[in-house]
């Protein structure tokens, strides 16, 4: 069993290594083993690099005999929204999806739309829309910003695996999760939603000083647990 982790770092910076501490939590938590991987970055190399990084590696899990039904797919922040772009790209190729997704304060809208972007300005200490902006203009690289592999929240979601999405209340990318979680349940996705009070962008990464980092990592791993125990429970049928 796996967990394939796809950092965040809004798609122009960010490493396996600089993450190693969350994926380390997280294997433990769940209790199987990560894959975390490192995609080209932006500017030199925009859109569609990451994705297709993304789908390599997961490709590669499958041809090492992983099967599909024991990996789970998650990332933070540009990796949640890469998560959720995989599990399109699976679908469109007609291709088998991994038997879960978590995205961690997931990217989800390139165009920067949410009512969060301002209401949350002054909570939101770590990510601003002018930020978003300029990391959306270098990757997008004057593609649409409404693309689905780069905005997953305009992508038909109908059939995507079941789904774990965590956002902190205070973030300026909250409605990015909260419009995912519901357009997802318009089209029939099991997915379960955690929004954590007062939580700050990138919040996990201080699970070893934060209480409410390690307590959301905790539920992670229980959500791992369940959908791989389902799938497999599924499949042997």
């Amino acid at each position: 069993m796996s967990f394939l982790f796809i950092h965040g770092g809004g798609y122009y910076r960010g490493s396996a290594q600089a993450s190693r501490s969350v994926v380390a939590r997280i294997s433990a938590a769940a209790g199987i083993r990560c894959l975390s991987i490192d995609y080209r970055l932006a500017p030199e190399c925009p859109f569609p690099c990451a994705i297709n990084d993304t789908y390599v590696s997961y490709d590669w899990l499958i041809r090492q005999g992983v099967s599909h039904k024991n990996i789970v797919v998650g990332g933070m922040s540009a990796g949640g929204g890469l998560s959720l772009a995989l599990s399109l790209k699976l679908k469109d190729k007609r291709e088998n999806q991994p038997c879960g997704l978590v995205a961690i304060s997931p990217w989800t809208d390139m165009t920067q739309s949410g009512k969060t972007m301002k209401t949350n300005a002054s909570k939101d200490p770590i990510i601003s829309k002018s930020y978003l902006d300029r990391m959306a203009g270098l990757y997008l690289n004057g593609v649409q910003a409404k693309t689905p592999y780069a905005s997953p929240l305009f992508g038909n979601l109908k059939g995507l695996p079941p789904t774990l999405i965590q956002v902190g209340s205070a973030e300026t990318m909250l409605d990015d999760s909260l419009r995912m979680v519901n357009k997802a349940k318009k089209e029939l996705v099991e997915i379960e939603y955690e929004c954590w009070q007062d939580m700050f962008h990138g919040w996990h990464g201080s699970a070893h000083i934060l209480k409410e980092g390690d307590k959301a990592i905790k539920s992670i791993g229980k959500f791992c647990k369940r959908v791989l125990r389902l799938k497999n429970k599924t499949m042997s049928k």
